[in-house]
């Protein structure tokens, strides 16, 4: 089993709506390698840890709310390669255990200086199911800004979409 931690940083002054993200285990990053080459390479009883960074270049960074955050998977066919016994056939909807195709990790606050603030989620899924998926990540956020005298918060949406493999490590 490993702790694998997935990261997702944006800027609240951004122009666009993609996350910055990066997963690590064992202190390196996440990459397959041969076959697995481009993609996400679980492994079973992996352990997914998500940590949000949002940053602010302007120091104008007072607090953003973390209204919902979803992982999304979208399974996707075993090929002849590898999988020949069950080529066409479909993975179980999340490599997750029981999960449906959606992952809540929930909601929280994001809270540090006028730069830089962290939250980390307490919803960690683990990988039981061999496949592959598309994944996704989408978060709707309200960001609030220091010196906004009207304090309306800003809703923004904040996303990634890689493709993973959960694999039995050999």
């Amino acid at each position: 089993m490993r702790n694998v931690t997935l990261t997702v940083t944006f800027d609240i002054d951004q122009d666009s709506q993609l996350l910055q993200w990066g997963f690590e285990a064992d202190g390196k990053p996440l990459t397959g390698e041969g076959v697995e080459t481009g993609l996400l390479a679980f492994k079973r009883q992996d352990k997914i840890e998500l940590v949000v960074q949002a940053k602010s270049k302007n120091n104008n960074l007072k607090q953003v709310k973390i209204e919902d955050c979803y992982m999304i998977t979208t399974p996707r066919a075993f090929t002849a390669r590898e999988n020949p016994e069950h080529a066409g056939e479909f993975p179980e909807p999340s490599p997750f255990g029981d999960h449906s195709a959606v992952v809540s990790f929930g909601q929280g606050t994001i809270e540090g200086t006028v730069s830089k603030a962290q939250w980390q989620s307490d919803v960690i899924p683990e990988c039981t199911n061999l496949g592959r998926w598309d994944m996704s990540l989408i978060m709707t956020t309200a960001i609030s800004r220091t010196g906004d005298s009207a304090c309306h918060p800003e809703r923004r949406v904040f996303g990634f979409d890689p493709e993973c493999e959960v694999g039995s490590g050999v």
